[in-house]
C-alpha cells in the first residue's frame, strides 16, 4: 500500500471517529490515551509534583503536538526522573522513542510501559512497534490484532496493522480491509483503492481490475476507484479501456477538468478532432485556467491561423504567469498576426518579469531587431552577457546588432570570443566570413570562414550564398553563378531572403545573362519593393533585352 493511500486512510479514520477529542487541550498527550485519562493524569501530576512540573509537562506536550519530537523527548525524560513509573509519561516516552527510532530509548521505555498496562490497546501497539523494529513481524501483527480487539476503532493501530499485514500476508490484509469496508461504508472508496493496490503488489492485475469494476458497479458515484482503474489500463497499454472508464466517470457526473482533458487527449490520438475539442472546451469551461486544455485549444487555433484566439487561450492558462515559454509563444502568434509592436511589448513585459531567462532575452532582442531597434537590442543582449546567462545565440545576435550599427571592431571581438568558445559554430563562421568578404579587403580570410561553415552545413542556402559571394568578390562570376544556381528555388523561397535573388541578379548581369538577371531583380522587388539596387539594375538590364 503506498504512503499516499495510507495517509488518506489515516485522515478518514481520524475524521470519522473523532479520535482527537482532546486535541485542543493544552496538555494533550498521545492519541490512544482517552481525554478523561489524560485530564485526570495531568491533575494527579499537578497535585503530586507541583505547578513547575505541570508547566514542564505542558511544554513537552506542546512540542509533541507540533511534531517537534526531539524537543519534547528530553523534557519528558527529565520529568520521568521525578515521577518514575508514571503511566502517562511512559506512554509519551514510548511513543516518541518510536517516532525518533531511538533504539536505546525504545528498549528502555516501551517494555516498562507494556509491563505497567499489558491489557491496554495503546501499550500493546507500542510493544508491537518495538517488535516490528526488531524484525519480529508475526509477533507484532498478533499484538496489533489483540490491540484492535481492545480498541477496534483506533485509526493509528488500524493503519499500522494493515501496513504490516501487507508485508506479511497480502490476502489477509485484503480480507481485513474488506471487513473494514463493511464496518465503515463511508470509507469504501479509499479502502477499495488500497485493496486494488494490494492485488497489484501481488502482481495480480486481473483481480485488481475485477475488484474495482465490481466496486464501481455497486458504487457508481465514487470517483477514486474509476481513476485507479483507468490508471491500471493506461499502465498496461490499453488506452481504449482507459477511455471507456473516463467516459463512464463523465456520465456519472464525476469528471474533473483533468479527466475531460484525458478524454480529449485520447480522442486526439484516435484522430477524432471534433470530439476532442468538445472535451477540451468543456474542461476549460470547468476550469478556465486548465493548462493542458489551453494547450490543445492553442494548437487548434494555431492550425486554423486564428492567432488572436491562440494568444487569448495562452494568456488564460493558469500556467501563463509563471511560464516563460508561454510568453514566447504568445509573442510569436502576435508576430504572425502582423502585430510586431505588440509582440515586442509582450516580450518586454516578459523580460521585466524573467530577466534571467535566456530564451526570453533572446526572443525579446530578436523582436527589437525585427523592428530595427538596434541599440535597444544591443543593450538587452549586452546586459545578458554581463549576467550569468551563457548563450552562444545571444553572443551571435549581439555581434549582429553591432554590425548593423557599424561598430565593426567591437563586433569582431565578440565573434572571435564566440569562435573561441565554439570553433564549429557554423552561424558565427558564416556571419564573420561574409562580413570580411563584403565589407573589407580580407576576402581570403573571409573565404576560409565561409568554407568552414559550408563544410559543417552544406545544405544551408544562406551559407552557400555566402560562398558564391566570396567568388563574386574575387571576380570569378562564373563560379559564383554556378554555386548560386545550385541552390534549389524552394530553399530560396523558404528563406524569404531577397539578398540571394539580388546576388543571382548581380552575378547573371556580370555574365551578360540579361533576361535571367531581370527575372532575379523582379523576384527581389516582389519581396522588397524598396530595394534600390534591384530597381536600378533592373532598368539597366531591361535595356539589354
Amino acid at each position: 500500500m503506498n504512503g499516499k493511500n495510507l495517509s488518506l486512510l489515516i485522515c478518514l479514520f481520524m475524521s470519522a471517529q473523532l479520535f482527537c477529542a482532546a486535541a485542543d487541550l493544552p496538555g494533550e498527550i498521545k492519541a490512544g490515551v482517552s481525554a478523561d485519562d489524560s485530564a485526570s493524569s495531568q491533575e494527579a501530576a499537578l497535585k503530586a509534583y507541583g505547578g513547575e512540573f505541570y508547566l514542564k509537562f505542558i511544554e513537552a506536550a506542546y512540542y509533541e503536538k507540533q511534531g517537534k519530537y526531539s524537543a519534547a523527548f528530553p523534557i519528558y525524560e527529565e520529568l520521568y526522573k521525578s515521577a518514575p513509573g508514571d503511566k502517562v509519561l511512559l506512554s509519551s516516552l514510548s511513543a516518541l522513542s518510536l517516532e525518533l527510532q531511538d533504539v536505546q530509548a525504545m528498549n528502555k521505555y516501551i517494555p516498562a510501559y507494556y509491563a505497567l498496562a499489558p491489557q491496554e490497546a495503546d501499550a500493546m501497539a507500542m510493544k508491537a512497534g518495538l517488535l516490528w523494529s526488531q524484525g519480529g513481524l508475526k509477533d507484532a501483527a498478533e499484538l496489533y490484532k489483540s490491540a484492535l480487539e481492545k480498541s477496534p476503532d483506533n485509526s493509528e493501530i488500524i493503519i499500522k496493522y494493515v501496513t504490516l499485514l501487507s508485508a506479511l500476508d497480502g490476502d489477509e490484509a485484503i480480507k481485513y480491509l474488506e471487513d473494514l469496508s463493511a464496518r465503515y461504508p463511508s470509507m469504501g472508496p479509499v479502502i477499495a483503492v488500497n485493496i486494488a493496490d494490494l492485488y497489484l503488489k501481488q502482481n495480480d492485475k486481473d483481480s485488481a481490475v475485477k475488484y474495482l469494476k465490481d466496486y464501481i458497479a455497486r458504487n457508481p458515484y465514487d470517483s477514486e476507484p474509476y481513476t485507479v482503474l483507468a490508471g491500471i489500463y493506461e499502465a498496461s497499454g490499453r488506452p481504449a479501456e482507459a477511455l471507456r472508464v473516463y467516459i463512464s466517470m463523465d456520465k456519472a457526473g464525476l469528471a474533473s477538468a483533468e479527466v475531460l482533458v484525458k478524454i480529449g487527449a485520447y480522442y486526439t490520438l484516435d484522430g477524432k478532432k471534433n470530439e476532442a475539442l468538445t472535451y477540451f472546451r468543456r474542461a476549460k469551461n470547468l476550469d478556465n485556467g486548465q493548462p493542458a486544455a489551453a494547450q490543445f485549444l492553442v494548437l487548434d487555433a494555431q492550425n486554423r491561423g486564428d492567432y488572436a484566439s491562440a494568444v487569448k487561450f495562452l494568456k488564460e492558462s493558469s500556467a501563463y504567469e509563471a511560464e516563460p515559454s508561454f510568453h514566447i509563444r504568445a509573442s510569436y502568434f502576435l508576430s504572425r498576426a502582423g502585430k510586431p509592436e505588440e509582440s515586442a511589448q509582450l516580450l518586454k513585459e516578459a523580460y521585466e518579469k524573467f530577466p534571467a531567462d535566456a530564451e526570453i532575452v533572446f526572443y525579446y532582442a530578436l523582436a527589437l531587431m525585427d523592428l530595427e531597434q538596434w541599440s535597444e537590442a544591443e543593450e538587452i543582449l549586452a546586459s545578458a552577457l554581463n549576467s550569468d546567462i551563457k548563450s552562444e545565440s545571444i553572443l551571435l545576435n549581439y555581434a549582429v546588432t553591432l554590425e548593423r550599427q557599424k561598430k565593426y571592431k567591437k563586433m569582431e571581438a565578440q565573434l572571435k570570443k564566440l569562435l573561441e568558445l565554439d570553433p564549429n559554430n557554423a552561424e558565427a563562421l558564416n556571419f564573420y566570413g561574409y562580413y570580411l568578404v563584403d565589407k573589407t579587403r580580407r576576402i581570403e580570410e573571409g573565404g576560409k570562414y565561409i568554407k568552414s561553415a559550408v563544410a559543417l552545413n552544406p545544405e544551408d542556402a544562406a551559407f552557400v550564398d555566402s560562398l558564391a559571394w566570396y567568388y563574386y568578390k574575387k571576380g570569378d562570376y562564373a563560379e559564383a553563378y554556378r554555386i548560386l544556381s545550385s541552390i534549389p528555388a524552394q530553399s530560396v523561397k523558404a528563406l524569404n531572403d531577397a539578398e540571394i535573388w539580388l546576388h543571382l541578379g548581380q552575378t547573371a548581369q556580370r555574365l551578360e545573362l540579361w533576361k535571367e538577371a531581370a527575372d532575379y531583380y523582379k523576384a527581389v522587388l516582389e519581396l522588397d519593393p524598396q530595394n534600390k539596387a534591384a530597381a536600378k539594375n533592373l532598368k539597366k538590364v531591361s535595356k539589354k533585352i
